[in-house]
C-alpha cells in the first residue's frame, strides 16, 4: 500500500509540474494551453478516483454507494482524456461529434451499475471486474488511436515528424494499459499516463522550437542543422522573394507578411513529397530534398514550374501577390563542400531574379 500511495502522490506532482510548465509556455495559444490542461485535470481526477476506490475497498466506514461512485467516474472519466487531448492540438469544426463514443461509454458504464457488466461491488464492499470489463478498455483504446491520428495530422503540417519518438511515446502508454490490464493489481496505469503527457510535451516542444514562427515553415536553425548533416546526395533549392522591399515598404509589413505566409504554405505543399522546407531569412526559403529519393526521378524544373504555377492562380485572386526567383545546385559530399553548392544555387537565383519580372 505504502508504494501505491508514493505512486499516486508522483503521479500527481508530475501533472502538476506539468500543468505549471505549460501555463507558463509563451509558445502555446489559449486554446491548446485550456485543452492540455483540462486532460491534466482529468487525469488528475482519475487517479484520485482509483486512489480512493483501493483506499476504501472492503470498508466498513465507507458505504458502497461511494464506492460505486468513485469507480464509476474514473471509468468514465478515462476514454475522455486521450479524446480531450487530442482536440487540444488539433480542433476540428464540428468537436462535439468526437465525443459520441464517449457519451455511448458512459451510458453503458450508468447500466453497468445496475447490472454490473463493467464493473460491480459487492455486499461486501469489495470491488470486481464485470464479465464484459474489457469494453472499457475498449473505448479508451479507441480514444489512444483518435490521439495518435490526430498527432500524425497535425505533425505532418509542420514536416518534422520524428515518427520513432512519437511511437516510443505511445508504445510507453499502451504497455502501461497493457499491464493494468493483465495484473489489476499493478496500478501503475496513471503514473504511465502522466509520463506519456510529459513525454508529449517534450515531443511537442521539441517540433514547434524548430519552427518559423511566421510562416511555419522549419527555422533557420532547423535548415542549419539540416545542411551539416548531409551526408549524400542533395538537391539545394534557394528562393527569394522579388521586389519584397518595395512591397513592404509601400502596402506595409502586415500585408507583406501575409503573403509571405502565402508563399511559404505553397512552397511547402509543393515540395513536402521530396523534401523539407525551410525560412532561412527575411524574405529567402530554402528546400533540401535528399534522403530516400531517386534523383534520377525527380525532374526539379518541373517542380518549380508547378510552384510559378500555384503562385500565378493565388495571382488572379490578388496581383499584388510576388513572383519567387529559384536556383538550384546538387550537391554531392564525394566532390563538393555544402557551401558551394548553396553558392551555385545563390547565384543560379539571383540570375533568374534579373530574368523574372514582377508580376
Amino acid at each position: 500500500m505504502e508504494y501505491y500511495i508514493s505512486t499516486v502522490i508522483i503521479t500527481q506532482l508530475s501533472l502538476l509540474t506539468l500543468n505549471v510548465l505549460i501555463s507558463k509556455n509563451k509558445v502555446l495559444s489559449k486554446h491548446k494551453k485550456k485543452g492540455i490542461i483540462i486532460a491534466l485535470l482529468l487525469v488528475m481526477i482519475c487517479s484520485l478516483a482509483e486512489f480512493f476506490g483501493v483506499l476504501i475497498d472492503g470498508s466498513i466506514i465507507f458505504s458502497r454507494a461511494v464506492h460505486m461512485a468513485v469507480k464509476y467516474i474514473e471509468f468514465c472519466t478515462a476514454p475522455i482524456i486521450p479524446v480531450a487531448f487530442a482536440t487540444a492540438f488539433y480542433p476540428i469544426k464540428s468537436p462535439k461529434i468526437v465525443f459520441i463514443p464517449n457519451v455511448i461509454h458512459i451510458a453503458i458504464e450508468t447500466i453497468s451499475l445496475f447490472y454490473g457488466f463493467i464493473f460491480y461491488v459487492d455486499e461486501k464492499n469489495i470491488y470486481h471486474h464485470g464479465q464484459t470489463y474489457l469494453i472499457y478498455y475498449l473505448f479508451v483504446f479507441l480514444g489512444v488511436l483518435y490521439l495518435f491520428y490526430t498527432v500524425d495530422r497535425y505533425a505532418s503540417q509542420f514536416q518534422n515528424r520524428n515518427y520513432l519518438s512519437l511511437l516510443i511515446v505511445f508504445a510507453f502508454l499502451i504497455v502501461g494499459i497493457v499491464f493494468n490490464i493483465i495484473d489489476n493489481d499493478i496500478k501503475i496505469v496513471w503514473l504511465t499516463v502522466a509520463i506519456a503527457m510529459i513525454l508529449f510535451y517534450i515531443y511537442y516542444c521539441n517540433m514547434v522550437y524548430q519552427l518559423d514562427a511566421l510562416t511555419e515553415l522549419l527555422n533557420r536553425r532547423a535548415f542549419e542543422v539540416h545542411k551539416s548533416s548531409l551526408k549524400r546526395k542533395a538537391y539545394i533549392l534557394i528562393f527569394d522573394v522579388n521586389n519584397f522591399k518595395s512591397l513592404n515598404d509601400t502596402l506595409g509589413h502586415t500585408l507583406g507578411d501575409s503573403y509571405l505566409k502565402t508563399i511559404a504554405l505553397i512552397i511547402r505543399k509543393v515540395y513536402k513529397k521530396y523534401g523539407r522546407s525551410y525560412r532561412i531569412g527575411g524574405d529567402e526559403f530554402c528546400v533540401i530534398i535528399d534522403k530516400k529519393f531517386n534523383f534520377c526521378n525527380i525532374n526539379i524544373e518541373d517542380l518549380n514550374s508547378k510552384l510559378h504555377e500555384k503562385l500565378s492562380r493565388q495571382r488572379w485572386e490578388n496581383e499584388k501577390i510576388p513572383s519567387v526567383a529559384i536556383g538550384y545546385a546538387l550537391f554531392d559530399p564525394k566532390t563538393m563542400q555544402i557551401s558551394d553548392a548553396i553558392k551555385e544555387a545563390d547565384a543560379q537565383m539571383y540570375k533568374n531574379k534579373k530574368q523574372v519580372k514582377s508580376f
